[in-house]
């Protein structure tokens, strides 16, 4: 509702929002413990949070005792240990199982580049395409690497991706070429790819829906340590699943590899979206770049100023910038003849009247003006050819 209404304030017309309540396609939320041999459903398509299930998950875990080789054995479980048979790894298990059963298209979440390309590489003896898919696909990828130059066309991660994408597993990421990851979204969309592992930007900005997503860590490294992820972060993730109007449910499965407590799992996969913030600030250093611009206008500065901020919520704002804006969205009125200046001189506390003297035309050389300005700046900053800096900037040198 917040950013509707701001919406509608910057564009100064009405703006509706079109919701729904519940969920057109239901999700049913499973966790697969490591090494173990089966799923758990700890959420159903009714949102009911299944506390005995998610129980018997935790039990069939590594006991505590092996705690010292516990991440050792998650990794190898995962497939991320070399030396180790694809085949035995819960990766390739876990593809396997929703093959057969037809729960593809599956994305596999995984927060780290590498490693996304790795358990790419640990599904290279599956073969999940026919010949004429085989063929769709070499097809759209060289019409698309055809925009590349030929030196290019022989990078390891052009020439690595089209055997994988052949037999339907891809590989979505920021370190791939943009024209790369483009190819990859198209082929997605057209139900070539079968197994897609994906970082986190997959799921942000992308239309690109599937009957299942497995997320390969329920945990990140947020640049300081490790970290069970967000409800809001699991929300967008998982967003991906369901396809509207195909699909009559859609799975989300959790591989954990080490204990969790029920309510960091409750609040996980039932907890609520993050809140939307607002994050612009002018800063001094912002407003002394205003004079270079070109287009710099006050009128136009104060408007998206006053746009941005919060209107909502007024106890945010300081009691002297409240004041401010009362007194200038008054001014404004007052130019537009909504209000008789006489009427509201009364209320002004005559600390402020010389304020109100200030028009948009005696603005305009303070605000865009150098001579207030530069003594802010570098002096490389200075405009060379303005008289007028060259006055100020011998004022400056020789203070």
């Amino acid at each position: 509702m917040e950013f509707a209404d701001w919406v509608a304030k910057v564009h100064q017309q009405p703006c509706h929002i079109v919701y729904t309540d519940y969920r057109p396609t239901p999700l049913q939320h499973y966790i697969f413990p490591s090494g173990s041999e089966g799923l758990y459903l700890v959420v159903d398509e009714k949102g009911k949070f299944r506390e005995d299930s998610f129980q018997k998950a935790l039990n069939a875990l590594v006991p505590a005792a092996d705690g010292d080789r516990k991440k050792e054995n998650a990794k190898w479980q995962k497939g991320l240990v070399l030396g180790k048979a694809a085949e035995e790894s819960d990766i390739f298990k876990m593809v396997k199982m929703i093959i057969q059963r037809q729960y593809d298209p599956v994305i596999l979440f995984n927060f780290s580049k590498r490693e996304c390309e790795f358990l790419a590489m640990q599904m290279a003896k599956m073969d999940l395409n026919g010949d004429i898919e085989k063929d769709n696909i070499e097809k759209i990828f060289w019409c698309a690497m055809d925009m590349l130059s030929d030196d290019d066309k022989k990078l390891p991660q052009v020439s690595n991706m089209l055997p994988l994408l052949k037999r339907g597993i891809g590989v979505h990421h920021s370190g791939l070429l943009p024209i790369l990851k483009e190819v990859i979204e198209i082929i997605f969309q057209e139900g070539l790819i079968k197994c897609l592992f994906a970082t986190e930007t997959f799921s942000i900005g992308l239309n690109m829906p599937a009957k299942t997503v497995v997320f390969t860590n329920v945990q990140k490294f947020d640049g300081d340590k490790f970290r069970w992820i967000t409800s809001g972060e699991y929300i967008q993730m998982s967003g991906r699943v369901g396809r509207r109007g195909i699909d009559d449910r859609g799975v989300c499965i959790l591989m954990i590899d080490e204990k969790m407590e029920p309510s960091t799992a409750k609040s996980m996969v039932k907890g609520a979206a993050d809140g939307l913030n607002r994050i612009l600030h002018f800063s001094d250093s912002l407003l002394s770049e205003l004079p270079s611009c070109k287009r710099g206008n006050p009128d136009l500065l104060q408007k998206q100023f006053l746009s941005s901020l919060d209107l909502n919520q007024p106890a945010q704002i300081e009691p002297q910038d409240q004041y401010n804006f009362e007194v200038e969205q008054t001014m404004t009125e007052i130019q537009k003849g909504s209000i008789i200046e006489s009427d509201v001189n009364e209320n002004i506390d005559p600390s402020h009247k010389s304020s109100s003297k200030l028009s948009s035309d005696n603005l305009h050389p303070i605000v865009m003006g150098c001579t207030f300005c530069l003594m802010f700046v570098m002096a490389s900053k200075a405009d060379p050819k303005c008289p007028e800096c060259k006055k100020t900037l011998m004022i400056i040198n020789s203070v």
